[in-house]
Parts: structure tokens; C-alpha cells; sequence
């Protein structure tokens, strides 16, 4: 399912990151171009000002719900409408060719963490020392020194300690992604073979002491 292949009236979720800072906005579609997987969508306020999402080196993310699936559309590009058409002065362009299937509601949200790990990777073992950013129930999200490479695809181990449970981890996963976080280190994005139920159980008490990342 692409992301131009929903109605017009459907609502999306834009999930803006740069560095540390992360926004989240609701709209809804109001035009698409499926040819060229592009959406339009409603202009966003806060505090009754447009908000404004050509801004470089800030990454965004699509989410739309559909009942208790969710459609999650990582390549997002928001582009200047003004180029595109004359008939939307005021509205958000939005290209995304990816064609994803959905993914169980429960089992993307993600809730943060923030606990000293360690991540081993390689026939050698090689470990290195991560912060766990957010963890959801097939995934975690880690923060190393840029100047430790991993490749997409590779299988590691990451270990940590849940503060709330003392409960440790030891979760085998593979490197999905990986983002700058800032000049010095960057973020690898890991993902489970299957869900975990004990990591589960850690967003769902979580979730209920916070709200969603």
C-alpha cells in the first residue's frame, strides 16, 4: 500500500526529527497524484502559525492508522508545493514512493528508554558501548560513537537493564537503519525476528506511566 493510494479525507500523522528535537502533527489528505506518489495534505498550525517543514538536514516519517493496523512510511519528502501547483498555496506536499505492508498497531508504538547498553556484532564479538534510546516490542533504537561503523543487515546482540523492572535484556536483532543523531554519533535502527513478549510487557507498562514517543 503506498502511502497516494489512500483517500482523500484520510487522516496521516507527520513525524518530523532534527538532532534531538522531535514534532509530531496531525492532518488529513486532501489530494493525490498516485503516478507520481505524491499526497497533499491539510496546512498545520500551532499557535495559529503554519508550521514549516522545508527544513534541511530533518528527517520525516508518515503514519496512518487504519483500525488496529498502522502503515508506517519511512522515506518521506516534503516538498515545496509552490513548485508543484498554483491551485494549494497553503498546504503540505508530501512524496513517498515506498509500498509497505501494515504492521500490527501494538506492536509499533515505541516508548522511551534511555539506559546504558552494551551492542556485540560479528563473528569477533566486537562490543561497544550504546545508550538504548526506545525499544517497542520488534524493535530498539541505539546511539553509538560515529566513528564505530556497522552495516545495514548485520546481525547483532544488544544487552541492557530495564531501570523500571531490573529485568536484563539480551536481544538478538539486525541493523535495519542508521541516522546521524548528531556530529559525533549516530542511531541504528534494530529490528526482532518476531515480536518479543517480554519487551511487550515493557511498552504496555510503559505506555501506561507515558505517553508514546
Amino acid at each position: 500500500m503506498r502511502l497516494a493510494d489512500f483517500d482523500v479525507g484520510t487522516e496521516i500523522t507527520i513525524s518530523s526529527q532534527k538532532e534531538h528535537s522531535h514534532y509530531e502533527y496531525n492532518t488529513k489528505i486532501i489530494r493525490t497524484k498516485r503516478s507520481e506518489g505524491i499526497v497533499i495534505a491539510e496546512i498545520i498550525l500551532s499557535k495559529d502559525k503554519e508550521v514549516h517543514y522545508m527544513k534541511p538536514d530533518t528527517e520525516h516519517m508518515v503514519t496512518v492508522n487504519a483500525g488496529s493496523k498502522v502503515y508506517v512510511y519511512r522515506d518521506a519528502k516534503i516538498l515545496d508545493i509552490k513548485t508543484l501547483t498554483q491551485e494549494y498555496k497553503f498546504a503540505i506536499c508530501i512524496r513517498c514512493m515506498s509500498d509497505v505492508a501494515a504492521v500490527n498497531r501494538r506492536n509499533f508504538f515505541r516508548v522511551f528508554l534511555g539506559v546504558d547498553g552494551t551492542l556485540e556484532a560479528g563473528i569477533n564479538k566486537r562490543s561497544a558501548e550504546v545508550m538504548v534510546k526506545d525499544i517497542s516490542a520488534n524493535g530498539l533504537g541505539v546511539i553509538c560513537t560515529k566513528k564505530l561503523k556497522f552495516p545495514i543487515g548485520m546481525q547483532v546482540v544488544v544487552t541492557f537493564v530495564d531501570e523500571l523492572t531490573s529485568e536484563k535484556f539480551e536481544i538478538e536483532c539486525e541493523i535495519v537503519r542508521c541516522v546521524q543523531n548528531d556530529p559525533f554519533s549516530v542511531i541504528y535502527g534494530c529490528q526482532l525476528p518476531e515480536v518479543s513478549e517480554s519487551m511487550q510487557k515493557i511498552v504496555a507498562l510503559k505506555q501506561r506511566l507515558h505517553p508514546p514517543i
